[in-house]
């Protein structure tokens, strides 16, 4: 775990290596009294060594990985790296292989485990020599689409390719040349060899299953059944039986040497993504959306379930606090399952096989090992936690490795022989699930939700007050994750409100509390669906905005309402800020519609038409005077109230990712933006606006709407300077410590320590720096809190405090 910073710098031992070992660890123990002069955690700190024995961060989503079949190495591919060869015992980098296009398949390894292959988006195929990493496949006959499947014979020899362009091709591995190419009338979705190399079995688009003879290359049978695509199929050892999972809901079990259907299973509420026949030939496992179960060939009519999301959900519930624990005792598994399965819900079984009986599989980020059809749904997963990351995984043949990858780029190594957790291990896990984590505008509070409450804790890590979480909604297990929390710009109060599905206490009400105390302070109600809410400057008054479009202020010390202000049409009101002298308040729609309103008796002051992209956020400028806000579409722009007219700072040529926050400097002069893959652009204000459509921003390389002329020739005359995406600066973009892709966290150029990957920050907005203390809120939802005065004591010498680069004074919060 520690190889990387350890390799790096031997006193990385004390910085890195010792503080984050577990507490119950011996050479914690041992080593205990080498702490003084290193960091401390104050919170997050792990109590056990989990299961995970390595672990590594890619700069990429992980698309798919394979072991090879002796185990000892591991193929990962992903469009940043490509494919990469890593050695599954120590985790170290074997090799860099490529290519240059975006892996459009799984990376596959031959059964001898000499080669490893990937297809790509352009239909390129590519196969390597593990050995020597020595590309052996010719580009003479490639697909002209994306490769969207690969296939390796059981006994090397050949390799079989499926694209979008409805052919299968097929290559000599020894040679690396072209063979043949085998024609179909739709897109092969799945595809396998039978154990005597002679068949190819293809799954179709077109519902139907393609048996090949690879002897005559020529079509030996077709299969017609399924109502819907096939999506997987399966051959057993023996070569007489076929298993084929569709997007009907059903399995079939064929006779390969007749053709006939042998059995039918229906039972899956949700499409088949993978079959397996079991090497007794007896039974064939299933697995769809959200249930692993299997049938007994030797019966018509046979759906045993091992593994549901609805009864794990229900277990999950069961063992959580006292009131949540006696609903869901009245709920069935099924009943639960239909909860989890929304039309928004794209959570997923991922499965691998062993060449055994044995597989592996993993739901929300949960674990699981099945070693036989016993029902694991009684069973907590092996390892893991509901994360809401989507993994790729894979078991090693002899089962004694299991790796992940995720959508946040962690490669991670697991050993399944560690014990398994037990309900009361797993629950003690869920409760400490973050949500959310908001720190207060001057870094003395933070506010950290989980999955039963909200906790105000102190900058020390203490918890001031533990809130009301109300019950949880099924849908917030798998919506993207809303705040619902917000603090006074004096950092003094704090509002907390919900929705109706989500607390029994709080609905249609915002309460406020006392920062320092957690001591109630005002209920306000009267609004449902809320939406938005911000403070006044002064923190005497309270703002929300709702689904409907309305617009309440209260007074927060008496909670009386002072005003409501009903839209003329009903549009969501996404976003609401005071101006900073506290007398107008400015709204943002899901439609872009922007209007400014005097604060004390709503009346409108200017309005824009919509921009047809849901507006996220506003800031003003400290005299009031200019507004800036940006859209859904990451676009910027500045309004200066009453114009009818507002002016973008980016151009259809900026390279700006999702825009998630706005600071804006007390020069009246920039304005600074952090964008969701950590990329951090500060911008010029223009002085002027001149009434010219904004599309004349894309004309030149000067801004036509104020006359803006850059030092340099640039398609985006506002922008200053840009940094790369990757970096993790603290959330309120005030400080100098950066988290760097490569898990070292620095103060400005100096380098302190290395974070293990469960340590790292979530998202780019995941960092909050007070002081000398880090809040993190980790990739496994879990907050961990640093202390790093001891080992930045060289700091404290420094005669000037060190900036980032793109700082360039104060912000406004």
């Amino acid at each position: 775990m520690f190889l990387d910073p350890i390799s790096q710098s031997a006193l990385q031992v004390y910085y890195t290596g010792i503080p984050f070992t577990p507490s119950s660890a011996l050479v914690r123990k041992t080593f205990q009294r080498e702490l003084g002069g290193t960091m401390a955690i104050l919170s997050g700190q792990w109590d056990g060594w989990d299961a995970s024995i390595r672990a590594i961060s890619m700069k990429s989503s992980i698309q798919s990985i394979a072991f090879s079949p002796d185990g000892k190495l591991l193929a990962s591919g992903n469009d940043t790296e490509g494919v990469q060869l890593w050695n599954a015992i120590t985790g170290i980098n074997v090799a860099n292989l490529g290519p240059k296009e975006k892996p459009s398949c799984a990376v596959r390894f031959s059964p001898s485990g000499a080669y490893v292959a990937v297809g790509c988006g352009n239909g390129l195929v590519t196969m390597w020599d593990t050995l020597t990493g020595q590309t052996v496949i010719d580009d003479d006959e490639q697909h002209d689409k994306p490769v969207k499947s690969l296939v390796f014979s059981h006994n090397s020899a050949i390799l079989a390719s499926a694209s979008q362009d409805n052919y299968i091709q097929l290559w000599d591995v020894s040679q690396g040349h072209f063979l043949r190419r085998l024609t179909l009338e739709g897109t092969v979705l799945h595809f396998a060899f039978s154990s005597n190399n002679r068949l190819l079995v293809s799954g179709c688009e077109d519902t139907t299953i393609i048996i090949w003879n690879l002897e005559s290359a020529t079509l030996h049978r077709k299969l017609k059944g399924h109502s819907a695509a096939v999506n997987c199929v399966a051959v057993s050892d023996d070569n007489t039986l076929l298993a084929s999972g569709s997007d009907d809901k059903t399995v079939r079990v064929w006779d390969t040497r007749t053709g006939v259907c042998l059995r039918t299973y229906p039972g899956h509420d949700n499409p088949i993504r993978a079959v397996r026949l079991a090497p007794d030939n007896g039974h064939v496992i299933s697995i769809s959306k959200k249930v692993v179960a299997y049938s007994k060939i030797s019966k018509k009519k046979s759906f045993e379930c091992i593994w549901s999301a609805g009864q794990f959900f229900r277990n999950t519930i069961i063992h959580m606090p006292v009131w949540y624990s006696q609903i869901a005792r009245f709920m069935t598994s099924r009943f639960v399952g239909q909860m989890v399965s929304t039309d928004e819900d794209d959570s997923t079984i991922v499965s691998d096989f062993s060449p055994g009986f044995d597989f592996t599989f993993s739901y929300n980020g949960a674990i699981f090992l099945a070693t036989s059809l016993k029902p694991l749904s009684p069973q907590p997963p092996l390892f893991g936690s509901l994360n809401d990351d989507s993994f790729t995984l894979a078991l090693s043949s002899d089962t004694t490795r299991i790796a992940t990858g995720s959508t946040r780029g962690i490669l991670q190594m697991w050993d399944p022989a560690l014990p398994m957790w037990n309900w009361k291990d797993f629950a003690g896990l869920m409760k400490e699930t973050l949500e959310v984590l908001v720190p207060s505008p001057d870094g003395r509070f933070c506010l950290a939700r989980t999955l039963f409450q909200v906790a105000l804790m102190s900058a020390n890590g203490k918890i001031i007050k533990s809130l009301e979480g109300g019950f949880i909604a099924t849908s917030d297990l798998i919506d993207d994750k809303k705040t619902n929390m917000a603090f006074s710009p004096d950092s003094n109060m704090f509002a907390y409100w919900s929705d109706e599905f989500r607390s029994l206490y709080t609905a249609g009400s915002i309460r406020i509390y006392d920062s320092a105390t957690g001591k109630r302070i005002s209920r306000c109600s009267g609004i449902a669906n809320i939406e938005c809410v911000t403070f006044s400057p002064d923190g005497a008054r309270i703002a929300c905005g709702n689904e409907e479009g309305i617009l309440k202020i209260w007074d927060v010390s008496s909670s009386n309402e002072i005003l409501t202000i009903a839209p003329p049409s009903p549009f969501v009101l996404s976003s609401i800020r005071f101006s900073p002298d506290g007398l107008k308040i400015v709204g943002g729609t899901s439609e872009g519609h922007v209007q400014l309103w005097d604060a004390s008796n709503g009346q409108s002051i200017a309005d824009l038409d919509g921009h047809g992209s849901k507006v996220k956020s506003f800031v003003f400028t400290l005299d009031s005077s200019r507004i800036i806000y940006y859209h859904e579409d990451n676009s910027i722009h500045v309004w200066s109230p009453p114009s009818a007219f507002a002016h973008s700072l980016t151009s259809s040529a900026a390279n700006i990712d999702t825009v998630e926050m706005l600071v804006y400097s007390d020069t009246d002069s920039t304005i600074t933006c952090r964008s969701t893959n950590g990329s951090i652009s500060v911008w010029t204000l223009p002085k002027d606006i001149k009434s010219v459509c904004a599309n004349e921003l894309d004309k030149g390389s000067f801004c036509e709407m104020c006359s803006h002329q850059p030092d340099s020739q640039s398609a985006n005359p506002h922008l200053i300077s840009q940094s790369e995406p990757g970096n993790i600066y603290d959330n309120l973009l005030r400080s100098a410590y950066v988290f760097r892709e490569d898990g070292w966290i620095y103060h400005g150029t100096q380098r302190l320590f290395w974070l293990p990957s469960t340590f790292r920050p979530a998202s780019p907005s995941a960092m909050v720096a007070y002081r000398q203390k880090l809040w993190i809120l980790t990739a496994t939802e879990r907050i961990l809190l640093l202390d790093i005065s001891a080992i930045d004591y060289r700091l404290k010498r420094d005669s000037q405090l060190v900036k980032p680069e793109f700082l360039t004074g104060k912000f406004q919060q």
